[in-house]
């Protein structure tokens, strides 16, 4: 009976393991494409400097209270992961905030961004739990191996 125990927990290790793999696969895809975006991002303030000059594109140019436009959301789910959700925030009227009615022109992919990020989250939350279950199914591991060697030494001694 301890064999099969044994045989069962190796089953569940190799199980949680190659889970833990895919995720860190996955995790580092889309880091490296949140790195893209974020590049992307940098290079099209450099090429806005560089025509418009190094004063006009500053943090200067930003309103003293900025509201975001997209709120993020978390909440726990009943197995322990994490999950994200994006809301986009409808801007105030131009008119309430006595400005002209031409509205602020959205560049890039600031939404794909927010939602990689969240993403990005959730994945690393997932990853450590996974981890968390390797170990402890390592744990278990051991100790059937270990009820397998005792009880086969038993059989020996007898």
């Amino acid at each position: 009976m301890g064999v099969s125990e044994l045989e069962e927990s190796s089953l569940l290790l190799d199980e949680k393991l190659l889970r833990f793999m895919d995720q860190l696969e996955l995790l580092e895809e889309k880091r490296a494409t949140l790195n893209s975006l974020i590049e992307q991002g940098w290079f099209s303030i450099s090429k806005a400097r560089y025509s418009m000059g190094n004063k006009q594109v500053s943090a200067l140019q930003y309103a003293s209270e900025i509201e975001p436009l997209v709120c993020v959301h978390a909440r726990t789910l009943d197995n322990g992961e994490v999950d994200f959700s994006t809301e986009r925030v409808q801007q105030k009227c131009s008119k309430e905030a006595g400005l002209d009615s031409k509205s602020v022109e959205d560049i890039g992919p600031q939404e794909e961004v927010i939602e990689l990020s969240a993403e990005i989250a959730a994945l690393q939350t997932a990853v450590l739990n996974t981890r968390q279950e390797l170990k402890h199914s390592m744990k278990d591991k051991h100790a059937a191996q270990e009820k397998v060697s005792a009880a086969q030494s038993d059989k020996v001694a007898d």
